[in-house]
C-alpha cells in the first residue's frame, strides 16, 4: 500500500470513530467514520487504503485490514436555529470504510479494533500544541465469556459543524445498540495517536499497541469540561442529550463515550472523538431602537427604527390605560395625551418564526427648549453668553457648552474668550431631572484683528541706534519707558542704554486693540587694547606686551611677526605675553606686526591687526 508520510500533509484530522456489528459466529462488519477539514490546501488527506489493528488488551497485534476509501462526502453546514446565520467558513467531510471481519476465534480478553492518524488542526483551542497531537479510535469487541456476537453502539447524528456561540446548543448525541443493552453517556478524553513524524500507518506495525496516552488539554479544558462557557457543555447520562450555552468563538475538541451494559455488566466503552467550531452566528432579524426618546418639545414623537431583517412590525407606545395606542408602520409617529415616562415595545415580525423585540423609554415632557445669547466682541476679550433655556416640566439640571475650539464649560451662565477671529458655531447641551434633552447650535462672529507684527527682536551696541519696523496695520502708536520721537510712525528710530521692550498697538475699525512686542538687547561694546610700544630691557617697566580686553569671552589667537615675516610670538591666553625673546634671543629693536582674533561676550568675532614697536 501506499501512504503519505510527510508532515505537510498531515493536519486538519477533525474526529473519528469505530462501530461493528456481529454477523454471526466470528465475523463482524467493522465500520471506520474519518472526518476532515475540505477547506484546506495541503493538508492531511483521507488515507486509501486505511489500516484497521486488531490488538489483544495486553498489546499483540492479532490481525489487520486493509480498507479502502468510500467517499469522501461532504456533510452539509446546518444551524438548528433557523433565526441565524454563521459565515460559511466551515466545511467537513467524512470517510467511510467498511469491511467484513472473520476472525479465527475471539481471545479471552476480548479484541481491541485500532486506527490512527496524525495530526489535529492547529487551531484548537483547548489543546496544547494541537497540530502535534494524533487521534487513536478504538472499539472494543468483548470476550466471550462476557457476550457472543456483540454488536456496539452507533450515534445516531453526527455532531453539528457549527454551533453558535450565543445560542443554545441542544444536541441528541444518543446511540442505538442492536442488541438493546443499556446505554450510560459521559463526557471523556480523547486519544493521542500518531506524531507528525510518522502522521500515516503504512503498515500495520505502524500502529501503536495499546495502552494510549489521552490527549494534552490547555489551561482549565479537560475531558469531563471541554467547552467552557456561561453554561459548560454537558451531557445527559441516560439520553445522550448534549447542552451548553456561552461559548468563545474558536475550535475544540470533545469526547463522547458511551457505555454498552448487559445485566448490569460493562460490555464495551465506545468513544467518538469529534470537533465543535463555534463561530459568531448573526441574526436575521433584529428589533433595534435608541435606549430612550426625550425630545420634550412637544407631545408629538417620531420615532426612530434601527431594525433590520423584519417585514413587519408592531409597537406599542406604551401608555398604561389605553389599549389602542399601537402602530404597524416601519417609522411611526404618535401624539401623546399627557405628560409622563412610558415604556416604548417594538416587536418586528410579529407571528411569525424568527422575531425580535426591543423597549425604549419615552420621556414626555414638552416645554423643554435650549437657548442662549451672547455678544460678538473682540478676540482676547470675555465674552458672556446667557442661558436663556427654559423647561416648563422639571429642572435644568446639566448644562454643556462647546465653544467650537475644543473648549467645554459646565456652568448655567458661562463665558469664554476666543484667541482669533471668524465664526464660532456655539453649541449649547441642557438636559433635565426628568431625563429631557435638548440643545442649539448658534453662530457668533468673533472680530477679525490685524496681523499687527512689531518686527524681530534687535541687538545694538550702547550707543548705536535701533530702526524699528511694524507692519500689518494702518495706525500705530509705540509704547515704552523712554520717549519716541514720531512714536505713529511704523518705523521710528531708538537709541537705548539698556535692553528695552517696545509695545507697538493699533486698534481695528471694529475698535479693537491688539498689540505686539518687540525688545532690543543692548550689549557693551568688546574692546581690545594693545600699547603702541613695549621696553623689554628688564627694568621692570612695560617689559612683557599683553592683550588689555574688555567684554571678551575667548582669545582665540594672539601672532606677532617680525619684518621677515618669521612668527616670532604666539598665545592664546589673556595671561600670557610676549617678553621679546625668540628661539631663546632678544629679538632686535623695531616694529613688529601683531594679528589678534578672539571672541565677545555676545558671541561675536573680532579680528584686529597692527604694529608694535620693540624699545630697548
Amino acid at each position: 500500500m501506499m501512504g503519505a508520510s510527510m508532515s505537510a500533509l498531515s493536519y486538519h484530522i477533525v474526529g473519528g470513530g469505530i462501530t461493528y456489528e456481529c454477523l454471526g459466529g466470528t465475523t463482524y462488519r467493522v465500520t471506520l467514520k474519518v472526518y476532515r477539514d475540505c477547506y484546506c490546501t495541503g493538508c492531511a488527506d483521507l488515507d486509501d487504503p486505511a489500516i484497521i489493528a486488531a490488538f489483544s488488551p495486553a498489546g499483540a497485534l492479532l490481525d489487520y485490514r486493509e480498507i479502502y476509501l468510500s467517499g469522501p462526502v461532504h456533510i452539509p453546514l446546518y444551524i438548528d436555529n433557523p433565526c441565524l446565520t454563521t459565515p460559511p467558513d466551515v466545511c467537513v467531510e467524512v470517510g467511510t470504510y467498511i469491511v467484513n471481519w472473520t476472525f479465527g476465534s475471539i481471545p479471552p480478553g476480548g479484541i481491541m479494533l485500532v486506527y490512527q492518524r496524525c495530526c489535529r488542526n492547529s487551531t484548537i483551542v483547548n489543546l496544547i500544541a494541537p497540530n502535534s497531537q494524533g487521534s487513536t479510535y478504538i472499539a472494543f469487541i468483548p470476550p466471550p465469556a462476557l457476550v457472543t456476537c456483540n454488536s456496539n453502539p452507533y450515534f445516531n447524528n453526527f455532531p453539528p459543524i457549527a454551533i453558535c456561540g450565543d445560542d443554545n446548543l441542544i444536541f441528541d448525541h444518543s446511540a442505538t445498540d442492536l442488541d438493546g443493552d443499556s446505554l450510560v453517556y459521559h463526557l471523556c478524553d480523547p486519544y493521542q495517536g500518531l506524531t507528525p513524524d510518522l502522521p500515516v500507518a503504512n503498515v500495520a506495525s505502524d500502529i501503536e499497541s495499546p495502552p494510549y496516552d489521552n490527549v494534552v488539554w490547555s489551561g482549565a479544558f479537560s475531558g469531563s469540561n471541554p467547552m467552557l462557557g456561561t453554561n459548560p457543555l454537558e451531557i445527559d447520562p441516560s439520553t445522550g442529550l448534549l447542552t451548553g450555552f456561552g461559548f468563545a468563538t474558536g475550535q475544540y475538541v470533545v469526547g463522547v463515550c458511551v457505555e454498552e451494559y448487559r445485566d448490569g455488566i460493562l460490555l464495551s466503552t465506545t468513544l467518538r472523538d469529534f470537533q465543535f467550531n463555534v463561530t459568531q452566528c448573526n441574526p436575521i432579524v433584529v428589533a433595534a431602537l435608541p435606549d430612550e426618546f426625550a425630545d420634550c418639545s412637544g407631545y408629538i414623537i417620531n420615532f426612530l427604527n434601527y431594525s433590520y431583517g423584519g417585514t413587519s412590525y408592531f409597537w406599542d407606545f406604551g401608555v398604561p390605560w389605553l389599549f389602542d395606542d399601537t402602530s404597524t408602520a416601519q417609522y411611526p409617529s404618535y401624539e401623546y395625551p399627557d405628560t409622563g415616562s412610558f415604556v416604548l415595545l417594538l416587536v418586528v415580525n410579529p407571528g411569525l418564526p424568527c422575531t425580535d423585540s426591543a423597549t425604549a423609554l419615552v420621556r414626555v415632557y414638552p416645554g423643554f427648549i435650549a437657548d442662549f445669547v451672547a455678544t460678538s466682541d473682540c478676540p482676547y476679550e470675555p465674552i458672556d453668553f446667557f442661558n436663556n433655556s427654559t423647561a416648563l416640566y422639571g429642572n435644568i439640571d446639566s448644562t454643556i457648552w462647546l465653544w467650537g475650539d475644543s473648549d467645554t464649560a459646565y456652568d448655567f451662565h458661562s463665558g469664554h474668550t476666543y484667541a482669533n477671529g471668524g465664526i464660532k458655531d456655539i453649541t449649547l447641551i441642557i438636559m433635565s431631572d426628568l431625563g429631557c434633552i435638548d440643545s442649539i447650535t448658534k453662530p457668533l462672529y468673533i472680530f477679525e484683528n490685524p496681523d499687527l507684527n512689531a518686527g524681530p527682536d534687535q541687538y545694538i551696541y550702547i550707543g548705536d541706534n535701533a530702526y524699528l519696523s511694524a507692519t500689518g496695520a494702518i495706525n500705530y502708536t509705540w509704547n515704552s519707558t523712554e520717549t519716541i520721537a514720531f512714536s505713529t510712525i511704523p518705523n521710528p528710530i531708538v537709541t537705548p542704554t539698556v535692553t528695552t521692550t517696545y509695545s507697538v498697538t493699533t486698534i481695528s475699525s471694529y475698535g479693537c486693540p491688539v498689540i505686539d512686542y518687540v525688545t532690543v538687547y543692548v550689549r557693551e561694546r568688546p574692546l581690545i587694547l594693545l600699547p603702541s610700544s613695549f621696553t623689554p630691557n628688564n627694568d621692570g617697566i612695560n617689559d612683557i606686551l599683553y592683550v588689555n580686553a574688555k567684554n571678551i569671552s575667548e582669545l582665540k589667537s594672539f601672532v606677532i611677526y617680525n619684518r621677515w615675516g618669521e612668527r616670532v610670538f604666539e598665545s592664546s591666553n589673556l595671561t600670557y605675553g610676549w617678553n621679546g625673546i625668540y628661539n631663546g634671543k632678544a629679538q632686535e629693536i623695531g616694529t613688529y606686526v601683531f594679528y589678534l582674533e578672539s571672541r565677545g561676550i555676545n558671541g561675536e568675532n573680532i579680528t584686529q591687526k597692527g604694529n608694535i614697536t620693540l624699545i630697548r
